[in-house]
Formats: C-alpha cells, structure tokens, sequence
C-alpha cells in the first residue's frame, strides 16, 4: 500500500495495528515509514522512543530522526505566534542535548522574538552562548532589541574567556551583532566599550556593508 502511494491510508491501518500489536517490531518500522513519508513529525516524534527500546533503530539514527521532527515541529509551529506555547512545551519535551544545538536554539529564538518574547529570547541565547559560543548566536544576539551596552559586553567576555578553543568565534565573528543596530550605536559606545579586537574590526566590517 505504501509502494501504491497511499501513505494516509496505510497509516490508518497501521495505527490500527499498533493498538491491537502493540510494539510488533514490524508494524513499528512500518510507522516509521508512512510518517516520515507524510511529513508527521508529531507522530514521528512519539514514536522514536518505541523504535529505540525495541532497538529498531541505531543511537545516530535516533539523533537524526529527533533532529529532523523537532526542528521541523518548531518550523510549522512556529509559523503562528498565538502557537508559542506549544513551541515552548516542544522546546522544554526535547532531550537535552537537542537543546544545544544551534539551529535548533536559532529557530527557537526567532519563535520567541515573533511571538514578541524577546526578554525570553535575550535569556535564551546568553545561557547558549555561556555554553557554546557559536557566532550564529553571537550574531543573532545583536539582532536583539535591547541594552546596547550589555549587548557588547557578551561577545567581549566571551571572546576573552575562551580566544583559542575551537568552537569561539573569530573577533571578526564577535563583533558582527554591532551591524545590526549600524555606526550610530557603535559610535556611541565606542569609546567605553570596545575591546581592541573590536575596535579594529568593527569599522572595516560597517564599511564593507555601506559599499
């Protein structure tokens, strides 16, 4: 049925099959077919664990399938700021490691600004960026709406305290949150505010996206 291109009704039957064979091996790789076949993430997602205590599937396989549900879930849910708090439950019902993950933190932040939760989003990726200093979030961490001066004072401490691990960003990365707000804020704050790796490149960058 599923080679015959009827993926919606072989999962009918298939979720008829599960209430009546409950974790039949066969049934659940079934499932996990026509799910992925369909786009449901939502069901995809519920199922995963049955396919790992059955060992159905590999560690990595799992990782990848929790990945591609969940970043997915988050994209649709995502779409609609009156769904933020079934964002928020997706974010707080994944495995931890899952909530390191930068694509995923991005996607979440951008959930959290759409729906008009920025102290949430400004939390979010200070917390991410005291773990992970990725210039993904450094760069979306300027984008924020919020104290300029706090702002420079996260990618300053976080370039010092770790300028030579591979996961930190280059000063250039640092710096790059300073042309979301442009030269008027930079000017600003310069004088009290910038580090010598910050000075030096933020001009050179604000020039290159003036050209």
């Amino acid at each position: 049925m599923i080679d015959r291109q009827q993926p919606e009704e072989a999962l009918a039957i298939l979720t008829r099959l599960d209430k009546q064979l409950t974790n039949h091996p066969q049934v659940l790789k079934l499932l996990k077919q026509v799910h992925l076949s369909v786009n449901d993430w939502e069901g995809l997602r519920r199922l995963i664990p049955r396919l790992a205590a059955q060992k159905l599937i590999t560690q990595q396989e799992r990782e990848q399938l929790e990945l591609k549900a969940y970043r997915e879930l988050i994209i649709f849910e995502a779409k609609n700021p009156t769904n933020i708090e079934r964002v928020r439950g997706l974010w707080a019902d994944m495995p931890d490691y899952l909530r390191g993950n930068t694509e995923l933190i991005v996607l979440y932040t951008e959930a959290l600004l759409h729906a008009n939760e920025e102290p949430i989003a400004e939390r979010l990726l200070n917390h991410s960026l005291d773990n992970h200093w990725d210039a993904r979030l450094v760069k979306r961490y300027g984008l924020l709406n919020v104290d300029a001066a706090r702002q420079l004072a996260k990618p300053k401490s976080g370039y010092k305290s770790a300028p030579t691990t591979p996961s930190c960003c280059s000063p250039v990365d640092a710096c790059h949150y300073v042309l979301a707000s442009g030269k008027k804020r930079w000017n600003t704050l310069k004088p009290a505010s910038a580090s010598a790796p910050m000075a030096k490149c933020v001009p050179s960058l604000l020039a290159s996206t003036q050209a």
